[in-house]
């Protein structure tokens, strides 16, 4: 009913003290933080607040799992054969490798647990693990599992933590693997995080990272540090729609100039529920990557890099007890060097659960 109608509000108060009582207390925290993006007197903020808080003082477990279907004809983004880059002598490089192929699924599941001290300070454990498999390309299979153990504070508008993580990568090695996953990095770094309600419809993310990685010898040339410092804002007008606008920074840092660079970029998000319990979440994003030194090719790599992404869902239809989601994503390189360049599309089915 709450699909069907979902602007009112004593419907999606019930949705949410129903789930609460069940104990599915992140589905619940959603449903509260739309209806307070949406309350008129301070008392209505109040109550939700308690609601929040006492969601906030669970020890418990959260799960996050999701598979989506995927049929990529660029696995590696590679620019297209025949493609030719101009040297300044007068010769001419072209590129000759076929594009690989791979149907498959990328998955990605967490798990999360807080143990909490006088409700409000907390430790956490971080698990997670990602990864694409490629049924009829397994040489191109890819999988990452992680573990992060954090210190932070909370209350109902309040959140920061510092997370210690390691993350270890398997990879098929590609074209010179042989279908069999092989240790192939081991990254470790730091996290800070922190979420903060500014007002009820406004809501501030931050995060910093730094993570260090070690390649195994065959690939050390890979090794560097990475720094990210995103910030966004996602503003609630009310319980239907939302809206993300960000701006992020990462850097490269590596012993081969031609593989450290900077990364400025933007990004902004809109989400809207329909009637009769349609969905939708439209995201635009841009960057602009610059190489600190010259590759191969005698190029200082400049790229500017589109992305663009649709999807859509019912809330009253689901799967196995999930809710397929339907999305379309668009990426797309300019560079100075025609080899850094592609564009692609991909159409997945995601199945997304949340407990």
């Amino acid at each position: 009913v709450n699909a069907q109608l979902p602007e009112i509000k004593a419907l999606r108060f019930q949705l949410a003290m129903a789930l609460f009582y069940n104990r599915q207390f992140d589905a619940s925290q959603s449903e509260f933080e739309k209806l307070r993006s949406g309350a008129t007197t301070e008392a209505d903020i109040q109550v939700i607040n308690k609601y929040l808080d006492s969601i906030n003082s669970q020890d418990r477990w959260s799960f996050n799992a999701s598979v989506s279907y995927i049929n990529d004809s660029n696995i590696t983004n590679s620019p297209k054969p025949g493609t030719q880059i101009f040297g300044k002598d007068g010769s001419v490089l072209t590129y000759t490798s076929p594009r690989e192929e791979g149907k498959g699924l990328d998955f990605n599941v967490s798990g999360d647990r807080k143990w909490l001290y006088d409700n409000k300070v907390f430790t956490a454990l971080h698990l997670n693990s990602y990864g694409k498999y490629y049924w009829d390309n397994k040489d191109f299979n890819d999988v990452t599992a992680g573990i992060g153990a954090g210190v932070g504070y909370q209350n109902s508008i309040t959140e920061i933590e510092a997370v210690p993580f390691f993350d270890k990568r398997l990879y098929a090695q590609g074209r010179s693997g042989n279908g069999k996953l092989k240790d192939y990095a081991d990254t470790t770094g730091i996290k800070l995080s922190l979420n903060q309600w500014i007002s009820p419809k406004l809501r501030y993310q931050g995060l910093a990272r730094y993570a260090k990685t070690s390649y195994i010898d065959k690939y050390d040339y890979n090794d560097g540090e990475d720094w990210l410092l995103a910030n966004t804002a996602v503003y609630f007008p009310n319980g239907q729609q939302f809206w993300t606008i960000g701006a992020n920074y990462s850097m490269r840092d590596s012993s081969d100039a031609a593989l450290a660079y900077d990364r400025p970029g933007v990004r902004v998000g809109w989400g809207q529920t329909w009637p009769k319990g349609y969905s939708t979440k439209l995201d635009l994003g841009y960057a602009e990557r610059k190489y600190d030194g010259k590759d191969f090719f005698g190029i200082k790599r400049e790229n500017q890099e589109y992305n663009a992404g649709v999807t859509v869902w019912n809330r009253a239809f689901s799967l196995l007890g999930l809710t397929p989601r339907l999305s379309w994503n668009f990426n797309k390189v300019k560079s100075n060097s025609a080899f850094e360049e592609y564009s692609k599309h991909d159409v997945s089915v995601q199945l997304t659960k949340a407990f």
